[in-house]
Formats: C-alpha cells, structure tokens, sequence
C-alpha cells in the first residue's frame, strides 16, 4: 500500500528521460560501491558473530544481512532488521 501511495507521487516520464541522461559508467560504479559497501559491512558483522560463539558461512551472512537491511527500510521504525538478525 505504501509503496503504490509513493509509486503515484513519482513523475515516472521525468524520472526515466533523467535516466537516460545519465553517464550509466557513473550510475554503475555507484552501483558497485554501494554492493561493495554492503558486503564489507556484512563481512564486519561476521566478525562480531564470531566473536560472540556464532559461527556462519560467508553465504549465510550475507543473506542475513540483506534481509535485515530489505527489513529496515520496509518495516516501521529504526529496529526492524535488526531484530531479524538478532
């Protein structure tokens, strides 16, 4: 629901034709960094684990920490992934 009332706010013609003037090199390296950022984030979060007896495969990590960061932006409040991770 939330995202349809935000989706019909959007001026989507406008928002494609600013697309297609983009240089797409800097829209994929921007793209890239943030990827990269994620991943060395969830690498960190490994560590903490490890460090507190929890041992995860790189694999798993990852995906935990995707869904926890899918859940911080869909759920209300600052806590959300969070709590899924934990």
């Amino acid at each position: 629901m939330c995202l349809w009332y935000v989706g019909q706010k959007i001026n989507w013609t406008d928002t494609l034709q600013l697309l297609r003037q983009s240089q797409t090199l800097w829209l994929l390296a921007g793209f890239m960094f943030f990827l990269a950022s994620k991943v060395l984030s969830a690498v960190r979060l490994n560590f903490y684990f490890e460090n507190i007896g929890i041992r995860l495969s790189p694999q798993a990590n990852l995906r935990l920490y995707w869904l926890g960061m899918f859940y911080n932006l869909f759920l209300p409040g600052g806590i959300g992934g969070d709590a899924y991770k934990v």
